[in-house]
């Protein structure tokens, strides 16, 4: 590497020249793990003057792919979708036990618990609980990153849509439900991390499929 741009956790120069060894060694310890880690939260997104869109986030911690899902409600009384789509995504990440780290909001012990029963029976996936400490606050800063990330992918996908289309769509409108989920896709195939590796590589080597654009694929919700 001549120009040791851009930063890359490999490289002994850029970590001890530019400071970042703690996100080498946060990496590290997370590849470390016996069992893989795999994080889920609630995460919100809309316009500030309309209804929120509650969001059900996941992260892999190793490989940092991301699920991000627009879900009817809030823990699992009002629809099965949530569970049933959340424990699809985890188990696509192919791993036979995960730890399964959230926090204690009565409705996300509801979706956990029911994600774990859909892993056990449907997946033969093995799910191990592990909550928050009693006395912290909301500590689970690897999903907390991940929802900064989705926000932040969503809007830019927003915005594209809204400048091609020339006006500012409601956000019940479907394609926020696809939006989301492909915020979640995209990030998980084209982010580069500071290994220089993409969370889907990671985990599936390559990914060599097409992706569609906002504006494409708002044609199929009817305008």
């Amino acid at each position: 590497m001549l120009t040791h741009l851009p930063y890359r956790s490999w490289c002994p120069h850029c970590v001890r020249g530019k400071g970042k060894s703690m996100a080498h060694r946060s990496m590290e310890a997370e590849a470390s793990h016996a069992v893989p880690h795999v994080s889920m939260d609630y995460s919100f997104l809309g316009q500030e003057d309309e209804k929120t869109l509650p969001v059900a986030l996941v992260r892999d911690h190793a490989s940092k792919t991301t699920f991000s899902h627009v879900v009817p409600c809030k823990g699992v009384a009002e629809s099965e979708y949530p569970a049933k789509q959340v424990a699809f995504s985890i188990a696509s990440l192919g791993r036979p036990k995960i730890i399964f780290k959230t926090d204690n909001e009565p409705a996300m012990l509801a979706l956990r618990a029911e994600v774990i029963k859909i892993l056990r029976s449907k997946h033969g996936i093995e799910a191990i609980v592990e909550g928050p400490p009693v006395e912290a606050h909301q500590s689970n800063g690897v999903v907390e990153h991940a929802a900064g990330e989705l926000a932040g992918q969503a809007r830019a996908l927003n915005d594209q849509l809204q400048v091609a289309y020339g006006k500012t769509l409601p956000t019940n409108h479907p394609i926020y439900a696809w939006l989301v989920n492909h915020a979640g896709f995209l990030i998980s195939r084209f982010q580069v991390g500071v290994d220089g590796k993409k969370g889907w590589y990671l985990n599936m080597n390559s990914y060599d499929g097409q992706y569609d654009k906002a504006e494409d694929m708002i044609k199929e919700f009817g305008g």
